[in-house]
């Protein structure tokens, strides 16, 4: 899954359009439909802020912004995070393999995003994340130094 597969799943779930979400309207549906699709986009896909930023025609600023607001809403709105989590499970399951592949195709796309990347450390998968949701999208990224293993 891609960052225009996530922001097109938001607008139906927020029904909202595209074009609204990458739009500067200041609508408060269009404004959460456009966090929620960042939040997503950051946490599900390997890409750096610049990037999303970039996709979303906002500056980094905007992004780091956007996330904590929608990491504040779900602390407080358990309505809120349970829309979010299930459009997370949407995406996660999207994204799964067929029956019969392995994830190493996800893997192998997020080796070769870290190769390409100008990452001076060295960086290796962690575990899957303790969210019990299991899927290669949640995996942390990991750098040996922090680790202190190899």
């Amino acid at each position: 899954m891609d960052i225009k597969e996530i922001i097109e799943a938001v607008a139906r779930c927020y029904d909202t359009s595209v074009s609204d979400i990458l739009s500067s309207s200041r609508d408060e549906k269009t404004i959460t439909a456009r966090h929620v699709a960042i939040y997503l986009a950051h946490t599900c896909l390997p890409m750096s802020l610049r990037e999303i930023a970039k996709a979303f025609n906002r500056t980094h600023a905007t992004i780091l912004f956007a996330e904590r607001k929608v990491r504040e809403r779900m602390s407080e709105d358990d309505v809120f995070r349970s829309e979010v989590e299930q459009l997370r499970r949407k995406i996660e399951v999207a994204e799964q393999p067929k029956i019969g592949e392995t994830t190493s195709k996800a893997c192998d796309a997020r080796r070769k995003w870290l190769s390409n990347s100008s990452r001076q450390s060295p960086v290796r998968l962690g575990p899957v994340s303790s969210t019990g949701l299991g899927f290669p999208c949640l995996h942390r990224l990991t750098t040996t130094a922090r680790r202190g293993s190899r």
